[in-house]
């Protein structure tokens, strides 16, 4: 498997889950399972994605700024709802309004150059480091929003 197909199932993954909560039934242990994940994740794009993209084509540096603005505001919204034990609907549909939009940015914009500027080879370790950095963020994440 390579990096382009991890992230298509991050994201497709994400979103399902953002769905669940938003039809408001999830269980405490599955809103802090749903929260965790999607935290670990955006900090996966954060501290690994991003900086590898902007080594790959610093011409797009209004794109990564962007898309790290995006994810920024994802991540204090995930903040909030946690911060919250009983779960604000609003604020719910308003995080999968922005993860929507941030995929549909991955997806138009970010797999693309992905696919053009990265060997297939290059994709494959960069899948393995991404794979190996979700799992440890994943753990990281759990553990904070158990706290």
């Amino acid at each position: 498997m390579d990096v382009l197909q991890l992230l298509k199932t991050e994201l497709k993954e994400r979103l399902a889950e953002l769905t669940l909560l938003a039809e408001g039934s999830e269980t405490q242990g599955l809103r802090i399972g749903i929260l965790g994940r999607l935290k670990a994740y955006l900090n996966l794009e954060v501290s690994y994605l991003l900086p590898e993209l902007i080594e790959l084509s610093p011409k797009n540096e209004a794109l990564f700024a962007r898309i790290s603005n995006e994810l920024q505001e994802m991540l204090e919204q995930v903040a909030l709802l946690d911060a919250n034990n009983s779960l604000d609907n609003a604020r719910v549909q308003a995080l999968r309004s922005s993860f929507m939009a941030h995929m549909q940015s991955i997806e138009d914009r970010i797999l693309p150059l992905m696919r053009q500027r990265i060997t297939t080879a290059e994709r494959e370790e960069l899948f393995h480091v991404l794979e190996d950095a979700k799992q440890d963020l994943m753990k990281a994440a759990a553990l904070e929003l158990a706290i």
